[in-house]
Parts: structure tokens; C-alpha cells; sequence
């Protein structure tokens, strides 16, 4: 009876091995398929610690961001991939109250090549679990809004985003406006907004064609842009008009001197078409929140400021003031 029941044990115990080792197999099968439905995916994709550390990515993370290995980024801060701490922190502050309320968040936001190439990304961060003793992880879905054309993330793009300068254009910007202005009030921090026109832009079209005409904008987007930071958005509104949000500027003095960089960038001719075009601009300049409480006040102060430093004989700058509301309806 004895040696019946020990045998019964065993062939109880060979199957529960068996299915153990079956479990174990499905469970290899399972990991290899996650595996590789990761790597093939086209956007980018992190494992983050609770502390936002990158634990591991996917292939799509080291083509979007030029790395050759994991290695380079393993263990370090998901702001490692930002232009800088201050766009990480920005980053953050935005995040914070999406991710208590729902676990997920989903923005476009600047971030950094590894050779320091700054590009717009589409990110979402959405928590992915908590487990006792190790708090939260997060996986950050990472896309590169400068890769996918044709696809429908282009078509996206084009929605936010100027068609031939590739800049932000108003739809965007009245966004960034927004969050510069919610960033504004809690941190007591100002910030600035310049309108800046081409000065007789019309007369390169008539004169020159409209072909030079797209590639003196397309310079002149080069050339404003590089008087700024990366943090800092410079957009496209129509025809010869930019907007440029200066995030740090909170003082009429600092916003004065990026105008002034900027009406210096316009002094080289541009040479387009096989035309040397000599080329001024004017600029208008507004802040929040001492002159401007709301998205439309800002844009429509800052426009006042232009018209009022054309009328004045362009290529210069004027900073709002209450008297302007006056002075431009001729009261």
C-alpha cells in the first residue's frame, strides 16, 4: 500500500514538473514575442525607474536620440535626453499634476540628440507599476516629430506646425503661450512676447518671385532662431510675421536686447536666387503678466507695439504701453 502510494507521489510530482516546465516554456515563448514586438516598434520606448531613471529602451531610442548602445544611457535621468535641466524641470512642473490625477501624460516637447541637436519629440509618460518595495515605473513613448513623413504623425505635425519653415505656427504657439503663462504663475516668473514683421516683404515677391520670397522667410526663420535658446519658441504666424516666446526675458531690458540681436541678424543681405536681398524688420514686445493678462491680450499688445514701431519708420523696436490703445485710435 505504501509503495503504491510513494509511486502515485512520483508520477503526481513528474507531472507537476512537467506542467512547471511547460509554464516555463510559454513564459520564454511569451518574453521572446514582448521582446521583439518592442523592437519593431517605430517609436521610441523607455523603462523608467520610480526616480524617472532609464532602466532600459529600444532600438527606436538609440536611432531617434544617435546612440550606439543602452550603455550610454542606461541608469541616468530621463532628463539626460533634454536640452537642459531648466527644460527638464519645465517638463516636469507641466507633468506633475496629469500624472497624480490619471498616470499619464502626452505632450510635444523639445528634447536633445546625443550630439546636443535639439528636435521635437511627441512624449508620453504613463505610469506602469507599483509594486511593494519598489514604488512606480513608467514607460516614456518617445517620437520624433522631424522623421515621419507621410506618415499620420505628419499629418499631425502639419496640423501645429508652418509647411514651409517648419516652425511652430499660431495654433501651437497660442498652446506654448498657455503653458508659459501657467508656468508663469506659479513660479512668479515673467515672461516675454516679441512680434517681429519683415519690413516691405511684398517687394522681394513682385520683385524677385515668389521662390525667393519662400527661401528669404525660410533664412529669416534661421536667423531669428538662432538668437534665442533652445527652451524658447520662435513660431510662424503668416506671410512675413513671427512670434518669438521667450521664457526667461521677464524684464523689458532683456527683452530689448534679444530685438535688438535680432534687428542686427537682419543687417547681412540674404543671398537667394542668385539675388543679394537687403532685408530689415521691425519688432514688437509685450510682457506677461504686468501688460498682458490672457493669450489674446499678449498677441494683440505685441501687435500694437509693431504697427506702432513701423509707423515710427521700421526697422526698430517698440515695447507696449497703455497709452499705445490711444495713440493707435488716434484719441
Amino acid at each position: 500500500m505504501i509503495a503504491k502510494d510513494v509511486e502515485k507521489s512520483k508520477e503526481q510530482i513528474m507531472e507537476e514538473l512537467a506542467d512547471s516546465r511547460s509554464c516555463e516554456r510559454a513564459l520564454r515563448v511569451s518574453e521572446t514575442l514582448y521582446r521583439d514586438l518592442i523592437e519593431c516598434a517605430s517609436d521610441g520606448l523607455l523603462v523608467l525607474s520610480a526616480d524617472k531613471q532609464i532602466l532600459s529602451c529600444n532600438r527606436a531610442v538609440l536611432d531617434i536620440f544617435d546612440l550606439n548602445s543602452l550603455d550610454a544611457i542606461q541608469g541616468k535621468s530621463f532628463g539626460a535626453l533634454f536640452p537642459s535641466e531648466t527644460t527638464y524641470d519645465d517638463f516636469q512642473e507641466i507633468m506633475a499634476p496629469f500624472m497624480e490625477e490619471a498616470g499619464l501624460f502626452d505632450t510635444e516637447w523639445t528634447m536633445s540628440r546625443h550630439e546636443g541637436e535639439a528636435f521635437w519629440a511627441g512624449i508620453t509618460l504613463r505610469l506602469a507599476s507599483q509594486t511593494p518595495g519598489n514604488g512606480a515605473h513608467y514607460v516614456a513613448g518617445i517620437r520624433d516629430l522631424t522623421l515621419h513623413q507621410g506618415s499620420e504623425l505628419q499629418a499631425a505635425f502639419a496640423v501645429t506646425h508652418d509647411v514651409l519653415t517648419g516652425l511652430p505656427n499660431r495654433l501651437l504657439l497660442n498652446d506654448r503661450i498657455e503653458l508659459a503663462m501657467l508656468q508663469s504663475r506659479r513660479r512668479q516668473q515673467p515672461f516675454t512676447l516679441l512680434l517681429i514683421d519683415l519690413d516691405d516683404f511684398n517687394h522681394v515677391n513682385t520683385s524677385y518671385g515668389y521662390m525667393a520670397g519662400d527661401a528669404l522667410l525660410k533664412a529669416s526663420a534661421r536667423r531669428i532662431g538662432v538668437m534665442v535658446r533652445n527652451e524658447d519658441t520662435v513660431a510662424r504666424l503668416g506671410n512675413d510675421e513671427f512670434a518669438v516666446l521667450l521664457f526667461a526675458a521677464g524684464h523689458k531690458g532683456d527683452a530689448i536686447g534679444i530685438a535688438r540681436k535680432v534687428l542686427n541678424a537682419f543687417q547681412e543681405p540674404f543671398e537667394v536666387a542668385g539675388h543679394s536681398i537687403q532685408m530689415t524688420a521691425s519688432v514688437g514686445i509685450t510682457l506677461f503678466p504686468d501688460e498682458s493678462a490672457s493669450v489674446d491680450e499678449l498677441l494683440r499688445h505685441a501687435g500694437l507695439a509693431l504697427q506702432h514701431a513701423k509707423e515710427l519708420g521700421r526697422n526698430g523696436y517698440e515695447c507696449y504701453t497703455p497709452d499705445l490703445e490711444y495713440e493707435m485710435a488716434g484719441v
